[in-house]
């Protein structure tokens, strides 16, 4: 929301924003001091503006107000958050501090001050602060779930599961709060598949049953006519979603399908830039999600398609208010929406068996092989010898997020490293440049009898530089329950089979869906027992080892996983079955009236 030079001024003088707020400040005379009243309506102005987005504004209000009160504290966290989200962590770190030292108690500094800490990696000494903040305010919901997201950074996912469902207890109404909520829980083994599902439903009770949702639909009920397709992410970019969505985008009949892309991407590149320019695009970030389902409505799209499911920037309470008459959930979710508007998920035979062991809202919609397609980067190097052949030693690799690799993990693959010796573990990610994640996993590997020279922890490159560490990786290990998805996929590109865990839940069997994909099934594991089993076995097989690694590539390639265009086709198909059930039950509907 930007506030023009002639919009009425929002700290509510009455005056237009240029001789109000907007004007340019007179430098303040030295050692005056600004009345109460003027103080008050120069934070209210300073508030508004931050709720805005005008940052910038914010702060300079603010540093008026300190220029004459240094030590005024409502004017020192304003700037501190102001400035946090100009991206200046290390001022707005000093900001709070400041803060903290006029008022050790005050519950805002001291979430500010963790948060910050946070954003900078400092997850120990931001986590005593956050734990201070709730001790003073136990009902103070934003600080449980920012001490549990600092936790769940480092790996620590139960503890950190625990108290984002406690945030979510207390703050009752933040429908992105709990979705926060429902992405954590699948990385704990403290939920089952059936907690988990009741979480989902809760969200869809607590945040979606008090819309209306559309019951009837203007869209011509035509089953063989060009079909207006909307698809609506936060990720329109080389995100994750973009290897997986890209290749279906470009691959799409035009002829059959008009594309729409509802796009709440922040962070924009040239996948962004390709998206736009080849859909009708849709930017829907700063709309309201009233405003998103009547652009949809106005669109009169038929078929609409979520991509995010609950992850961050989700637009779900969009779906709430049933904009098209056909919606579906698919891609970079794993699990339901909880949502009764959610007329299909997208899925596949291994991800979701048919024996319906698995709860979902939605009607199922199985893919033949697999759930996704996924393109490889054009910038991948070539595959490389097996690197035990040289060194004599089998090297073990993850290059998952720290919090997929929970303390069940470790102990399994702490059995592997034992029951192998002189094999290495390397463990990459961006968190892992974070000396405090890497003192977290050093030491749970050392309780479990590893010494610290087994294990290598890397931090963050640009994707081909990691793409080419694999070449240091012999076999690569998926973590569980929350398996890995686009990591997996670059980790078989390059030659490195990848051992998974096939659990109870559609994320649990990601990896087991993938190999399957692939045709590498002798590396899924049904239990943990079967999973280190495979493991040893393999670290010993290190000529077939190598042939396979030789092969791998090509066998990707030609795969299910790699075939986009077979997909998208098949996936059109599912499209236009959706329809045409869309259709039937509309003309019997407008035959019988």
């Amino acid at each position: 929301m930007k506030i023009g030079r002639n919009d009425p001024c929002p700290c509510g003088s009455g005056r237009k924003y240029k001789v109000c707020c907007g004007k340019s400040p007179e430098a303040p005379k030295a050692g005056t001091r600004l009345p109460n009243s003027e103080i008050h309506g120069l934070l209210a102005s300073a508030e508004q503006l931050f709720r805005a987005g005008q940052y910038a504004k914010a702060a300079e209000i603010c540093n008026r107000i300190l220029d004459h009160h240094p030590g005024h504290l409502e004017a020192i966290l304003l700037l501190g958050k102001a400035t946090m989200h100009q991206g200046d962590i290390g001022k707005a770190t000093e900001l709070f501090r400041a803060a903290l030292k006029k008022s050790p108690d005050d519950i805002r500094a001291l979430y500010f001050r963790g948060r910050t800490l946070g954003e900078s990696g400092h997850f120990i000494e931001a986590a005593s602060f956050l734990r201070k903040a709730v001790r003073l305010d136990p009902n103070f919901a934003e600080g449980y779930n920012m001490l549990g997201t600092v936790l769940h950074v480092m790996g620590r996912t139960d503890e950190a599961a625990e108290l984002i469902l406690k945030a979510i207890q207390l703050d009752r109404g933040n429908s992105q709060l709990h979705s926060h909520q429902l992405v954590t829980s699948h990385s704990s083994s403290r939920y089952s598949a059936a907690d988990i599902f009741g979480f989902h439903r809760e969200w869809a009770r607590r945040h979606a049953s008090r819309f209306h949702p559309e019951t009837t639909h203007a869209n011509s009920p035509d089953p063989d006519r060009k079909i207006r397709l909307g698809y609506v992410s936060p990720n329109f970019s080389r995100n994750i979603v973009g290897y997986f969505f890209k290749p279906v985008f470009d691959n799409h009949d035009r002829n059959s399908f008009e594309i729409f892309c509802y796009s709440n991407t922040r962070a924009q590149d040239d996948f962004t830039t390709h998206f736009s320019n080849n859909s009708n695009w849709r930017p829907i970030a700063n709309m309201s999600d009233e405003e998103v389902a009547r652009q949809i409505r106005h669109d009169a799209i038929d078929i609409l398609v979520d991509l995010s499911g609950h992850t961050p920037g989700n637009r779900l309470l969009v779906f709430a208010r049933k904009p098209a008459p056909v919606q579906v959930t698919w891609l970079d979710y794993f699990d339901t929406s909880g949502l009764e508007t959610m007329d299909y998920l997208i899925t596949d035979p291994v991800s979701t068996p048919h024996d319906g062991s698995q709860q979902f809202v939605e009607k199922l919609v199985r893919m033949p092989y697999m759930r996704l397609c996924w393109a490889p980067p054009d910038f991948a190097p070539d595959v490389n010898a097996l690197p035990a052949m040289e060194r004599g030693h089998v090297t073990f690799g993850s290059f998952n997020r720290p919090e997929k690799i929970t303390a069940d993990v470790i102990r399994v693959w702490a059995r592997i490293l034992r029951d192998t010796p002189d094999s290495r573990l390397i463990l990459k990610n961006r968190n892992f440049v974070h000396g405090d994640v890497q003192a977290h996993f050093r030491n749970a590997f050392g309780a479990e009898d590893i010494a610290q020279d087994r294990v290598e922890i890397r931090g963050e490159s640009p994707h081909a530089q990691l793409l080419r560490e694999y070449g240091d990786v012999d076999i690569a290990l998926d973590p569980f329950p929350y398996n890995g998805g686009a990591t997996t996929c670059d980790a078989l590109w390059m030659g490195v089979p990848v051992i998974t865990l096939k659990g109870d839940r559609m994320i649990s069997r990601q990896g087991a869906s993938m190999l399957t994909a692939v045709g590498i099934t002798e590396f899924i594991a049904d239990d943990r027992e079967s999973y280190v089993e495979i493991a040893t076995r393999w670290s010993k097989r290190l000529n077939e080892l190598a042939g396979l690694r030789a092969r791998l590539r090509g066998q990707c390639s030609s795969s299910p996983l790699c075939d986009t265009r077979r997909f998208t086709s098949g996936l059109e198909s599912h499209y236009r079955e959706m329809w045409k059930h869309w259709c039937a039950l509309n003309q019997a509907t407008a035959g019988s009236a």
